[in-house]
């Protein structure tokens, strides 16, 4: 899939059925080396192919059974806008919020740039505060617990 040749919205769509497999080497071979990949939710940014097979080992290890369902993609040149439902169950603690067994069903919003056949920047857009009410998650302690998360990657980073 990472002919130049291929369309963005078939790469994307080939990107989220990996990531609904949980099939971590395909969702890697659909990403640029330099893909930036922002969680709006989380207010987290992961630069660099490494950071975002980091990121999204960790959520896949915390949610494994995550699936997404695109409702639509439109294509604007290297551009796909997507939206649907995401679909998951916290099995495993994600940044220090332990896993509390339940699960969500949320609408997402998604911009993806697509270069050369490969996903160079994802932008996550889903509502946090949802997504804490049906994990049975208190949003202001699981934020705190992100800001928590994002200082200590930060503080690795020196």
């Amino acid at each position: 899939m990472s002919e130049s040749c291929t369309a963005p919205a078939d790469v994307v769509r080939g990107y989220a059925q990996a990531k609904s497999r949980a099939d971590m080497p395909a969702v890697l071979r659909l990403c640029h080396p330099e893909m930036v990949f922002e969680t709006i939710a989380f207010q987290v940014v992961a630069t660099g192919i490494d950071e975002v097979a980091r990121q999204n080992t960790a959520f896949l290890r915390a949610f494994p059974d995550y699936e997404v369902e695109l409702e639509y993609l439109i294509e604007a040149g290297d551009s796909v806008v997507g939206g649907g439902t995401i679909r998951a169950t916290m099995v495993e603690s994600l940044a220090g919020i332990e896993s509390t067994g339940r699960s969500y069903a949320l609408p997402f919003a998604r911009h993806w740039r697509v270069r050369d056949g490969l996903i160079v920047r994802e932008r996550f857009l889903f509502d946090f505060h949802q997504m804490c009410e049906q994990l049975g998650l208190s949003t202001d302690a699981a934020g705190a617990k992100f800001t928590a998360w994002r200082e200590r990657a930060k503080a690795a980073l020196r």
